[in-house]
């Protein structure tokens, strides 16, 4: 993605990359950094380097557009690759950001099953609607398409993702308080999956995020060996979050499929509401 900055004739070219635990930066990281033509290099990672690029700091400036990547494996041999890119649009004269859009590609693994057969594959493509508050640019909506694959290659099920996020001011800025996720496979044999999962973000009045819950309900169609279709909703859904080096995640998903109806109090399908991001912030 740099590379391709300087192939433009981008004139500065600014990279972020953490540190080891003696604070020292991986010296090859560095070299290639040089040669892909970044012109400014700081010991910064993750959501706060993405931050200090969009809004400035005392020390690193705002930019015009933010690019990465993220690589993530787990011990199944489940795999994903995401390359990211946010553009940001300022007023002429004053500087203030007056618009941002983004968006992403990704392609995974979805590892191997109890016998260490491979699953499949997939690749999705994400375009993200941004609305300026105070300054912000703040997410409001995601939408996902894309396709899995069977471990032969063939096309098994379309993917399709909506997504809504709702802010609250606390601590003088807007905060992630809600988020809403609606998935869909539908399969090329008529069989289908619908989860719609509800994320809140608890936080104290500065902001601080102090933990992570999470809700969810779906349906899932299957094709019987007859070929006739049966319907499932989903029972007994948990999900439970940890705080780790990277922040919060998710650390355990379960729920079952069964006949019948779904059980009380898990997600509404919709949206994330806006709270008090749907009215203008003071200052």
């Amino acid at each position: 993605m740099r590379a391709v900055g300087k192939a433009a004739g981008v004139p500065e070219i600014a990279a972020c990359s953490p540190v080891d635990a003696s604070g020292t930066m991986n010296p090859y990281l560095v070299y290639a950094l040089d040669l892909a033509g970044a012109t400014e290099i700081y010991k910064l990672g993750g959501i706060q380097a993405v931050g200090a690029m969009a809004y400035g700091t005392e020390s690193i400036r705002k930019v015009d557009k933010i690019a990465g990547t993220s690589d993530t494996k787990a011990s199944d041999d489940s795999y994903s690759h995401t390359t990211f890119s946010v553009d940001y649009e300022y007023e002429s004269g004053t500087g203030k950001l007056s618009s941002a859009s983004g968006g992403s590609s990704t392609n995974g693994s979805y590892g191997t099953d109890a016998n260490g057969e491979a699953i499949g594959t997939y690749n999705t493509e994400t375009s993200e609607t941004y609305t300026i508050k105070n300054g912000q640019a703040l997410r409001t909506q995601s939408s996902t398409t894309g396709a899995s694959y069977g471990p032969d290659g063939t096309k098994k099920a379309d993917i399709k993702q909506s997504a809504t996020y709702g802010y609250s001011l606390a601590g003088g800025s807007w905060q992630l308080t809600a988020e809403t996720t609606v998935s869909e496979n539908i399969g090329v044999d008529g069989s289908s999956e619908k989860i719609t999962r509800s994320k809140t973000y608890s936080r104290d009045k500065n902001g601080v995020l102090g933990g992570v819950s999470q809700t969810a309900s779906g349906t899932k169609v299957v094709i019987t060996s007859a070929g006739a279709s049966k319907t499932l909703t989903m029972h007994d859904y948990s999900a439970e979050f940890e705080f780790g080096d990277a922040g919060w995640y998710l650390k355990k998903e379960s729920y079952t499929w069964e006949e019948g109806a779904a059980d009380e109090g898990t997600a509404d399908e919709g949206t994330a509401g806006e709270g008090d991001a749907s009215a203008e912030a003071e200052g």
